[in-house]
């Protein structure tokens, strides 16, 4: 804990200090990461649109950005909805070469199956794995 914290500190000082400017998506990605690792959900959902404000095409922002809004307590069809969106652009911004890129299309269909829409579920989960079947034999 007392770790995290000094990080969120250093993340914030960053920030509002300008000496992160050519890396402020990063800077406010990593921001969101502290606070997604505290559950504070709302507060890494934020520093994650500030990221993405910064530089839209960041796959892990996005993605973290969809998990982070499955696990809001206040969880209604907007933020699933909201919730796809993230993982479709985070599938298109950068699943060829991530590790996470399974579990970005699991995730997606979860969310899809929140909003019943079992068309867009089983094609989502589907697709997971298939994708992890096919990283096991080329592994």
């Amino acid at each position: 804990m007392y770790s995290s914290t000094l990080c969120l500190l250093c993340a914030i000082l960053l920030i509002e200090s300008g000496f992160a400017e050519a890396g402020m998506d990063v800077a406010y990605y990593n921001k969101g990461n502290i606070f997604y690792q505290q559950r504070e959900f709302n507060d890494a959902i934020n520093n994650y649109k500030e990221a993405l404000n910064i530089n839209p095409n960041y796959a892990e922002a996005w993605y973290n950005k969809g998990n982070a809004l499955m696990n809001l307590s206040t969880n209604n069809e907007s933020n699933y909805y909201e919730a796809i969106d993230a993982f479709e652009k985070a599938i298109v911004n950068g699943c060829n070469q991530s590790a996470w890129c399974a579990d970005a299309w699991k995730n997606k269909g979860i969310a899809y199956g929140k909003v019943n829409n079992t068309t867009g579920a089983e094609d989502a989960l589907a697709h997971s794995k298939w994708l992890r079947n096919n990283s096991k034999t080329n592994s």
